[in-house]
């Protein structure tokens, strides 16, 4: 049933993790760091220091990335087969389980690294900025350097055309959008997913391709 549409949930759900509030609040992203660099006295040594720590992990953090992205697309195919070889999926799980847990782990210690760089009275000015201008979540599998988004991989999207998007409230209003890769993963309460004639029966004509509706937990 979720054929086309599979990557999507394995994002989120690799998203969502009650640790993320934990290293949001303590930890810092080298955009943030850099981009406040003059409102904490961010010294040339220290920004040197700071981007030599981005720089050393990178190339190895793209690498893996890479890698479990490549790992998603075969999941995907295996599990959308009638009848799924068990094995070979759970296999193929625990696969991307460990590659996961790398990034996490390679992200997690990259940000303690920048951390360590900064004075305390440093840290609790990013800490306030964070809070003032409401910083977005970390997302642990995301580039070192980028805040969490929505990615869709839709199957056979480049030559059918992408699904139509609505974004809706709890309220009921909604609204048509052509992409949904700036939404925060956690500002999302449920997700509902229509493909082909199901979409064409709700939607009419620009149902065709899908239709994706996300629940927003606030007001459009």
């Amino acid at each position: 049933m979720m054929k086309g549409f599979i990557l999507l949930l394995f994002i989120l759900i690799a998203g969502l993790t009650k640790a993320q509030d934990v290293f949001q609040k303590k930890l810092f992203s080298i955009d943030l760091i850099l981009k406040y660099g003059d409102a904490i006295n961010l010294s040339d040594r220290q920004e040197a220091t700071v981007k030599k720590t981005y720089n050393d992990h990178i190339t190895e953090f793209n690498s893996l990335k890479w890698e479990l992205d490549a790992q998603m697309v075969k999941m995907g195919r295996l599990i959308s087969s009638d009848q799924v070889d068990n094995e070979n999926a759970l296999k193929r799980m625990d696969d991307l389980l460990n590659l996961e847990n790398k990034l996490k782990k390679m992200r997690f210690a990259v940000m303690l690294e920048l951390k360590s760089q900064l004075t305390e009275a440093q840290q609790q000015q990013l800490r306030e900025l964070k809070s003032e201008y409401e910083e977005e979540g970390l997302n642990m599998i995301t580039p070192i350097n980028e805040n969490p988004r929505v990615m869709v991989k839709v199957d056979g999207a480049e030559s059918a055309g992408e699904p139509l998007y609505i974004l809706k409230d709890k309220q009921g209003q909604r609204r048509v959008v052509s992409s949904i890769s700036d939404i925060n993963p956690k500002d999302i309460y449920s997700i509902q997913v229509f493909k082909g004639e199901q979409g064409v029966d709700k939607f009419g004509e620009e149902g065709k391709n899908g239709v994706i509706i996300i629940t927003l937990k606030s007001k459009l």
